[in-house]
């Protein structure tokens, strides 16, 4: 069930998961503080939402808030794993919600993907320059 859930602490103890697998809705957690993360992963499956970069991934959305600052290698033991199990990225801020940060493959594929429909519709936009000059 979706809902929204706000906790004093998370101490990781190990390598821990949070799952939200099976809500619909938009669902949050929030932690005053998330302890252990130094020395233990901790991955969230089934995440949807925005990630750092404004894209989003499918499914009802889910969201996670620490209200403290976490170092960047903290943030590195963050995975984000999608509805369909792939690997979204490591977390990073954007505000005080944690969202994942897309692997820099995924980027580099992004605009190497944009250039080549630069590159197929120069003729057009180079009329289109031309029109508008």
């Amino acid at each position: 069930r979706a809902g929204t859930q706000t906790f004093s602490t998370l101490t990781l103890t190990g390598n821990s998961v949070i799952d939200f697998a099976n809500l619909s809705g938009t669902s949050s957690l929030t932690f005053s503080q998330i302890i252990g993360l130094g020395d233990y992963t901790l991955s969230i499956n089934n995440w949807s939402g925005t990630n750092q970069y404004g894209q989003t991934s499918s499914g009802d959305a889910t969201f996670l808030y620490d209200l403290t600052s976490l170092s960047s290698a903290e943030l590195n033991n963050i995975r984000f794993f999608g509805t369909d199990g792939s690997f979204l990225g490591q977390g990073a801020f954007s505000g005080n919600q944690i969202v994942p940060v897309p692997e820099p493959g995924v980027i580099v594929t992004a605009f190497m993907l944009l250039g080549l429909l630069l590159w197929i519709n120069r003729g057009s936009l180079a009329a289109l320059a031309r029109r508008s000059a």
